[in-house]
């Protein structure tokens, strides 16, 4: 029985047919598609974290003062970058984070984008506050400002690891009296 129905198909066993063989390679594909998919799904899910980490580390943690939380996401040897100055590290960090709520007691971020990419979160703020204790040894001058900065955030293993700040003192100091603008007549 076996030997006639192999006689039939033209003597080949079922599996060789070229139907079956072309079925298998349509179910490998398949199982390579959902293989693949998961992979790409859990990278865009771990931009997602990065990027509730990035929204905790500004508008809760600070905006809310609780620099216990702000260290605790970042790793021990996070390495911060400002405007082409020296490379800083977790502890000078924190002490600009307390500094800058020491200079500006109502200071607050706001959102104005936020993006995600590997492992990577850029972050386009506004920062609003009165300039109403020391800042860098300039004394209160209790005028407010609003200014947008961008932070670009690295993360390992859902901590901040590496961050690139991009500030215009420039308006800043514009906005505090302390630098006239090109033109200004007033010295």
């Amino acid at each position: 029985m076996k030997n006639k129905r192999l006689l039939e198909r033209g003597k080949q066993p079922l599996w060789r047919s070229y139907r079956v063989q072309g079925a298998g390679a349509v179910v490998l594909c398949i199982g390579l598609c959902f293989l693949l998919i998961p992979s790409h799904a859990a990278g865009g899910k771990l931009e997602d974290q990065n990027k509730a980490v990035a929204r905790a580390a500004l508008f809760d943690y600070l905006n809310h003062r609780d620099f216990k939380r702000f260290e605790e996401i970042h790793t021990k040897d996070f390495v911060k970058h400002y405007n082409n100055s020296p490379a800083e590290s977790l502890s000078e960090e924190m002490r600009d984070a307390k500094g800058q709520y020491d200079s500006s007691s109502d200071l607050t971020f706001t959102e104005n984008w936020m993006i995600a990419e590997g492992d990577k979160v850029a972050v386009c703020f506004t920062a609003k506050g009165t300039h109403d204790g020391a800042f860098q040894g300039v004394p209160a001058t209790g005028k407010r400002y609003e200014l947008s900065s961008m932070t670009v955030w690295r993360f390992v293993d859902g901590k901040i690891a590496e961050e690139w700040v991009f500030f215009n003192d420039l308006d800043l100091y514009r906005q505090l009296g302390l630098f006239k603008g090109p033109g200004s007549t007033d010295h």
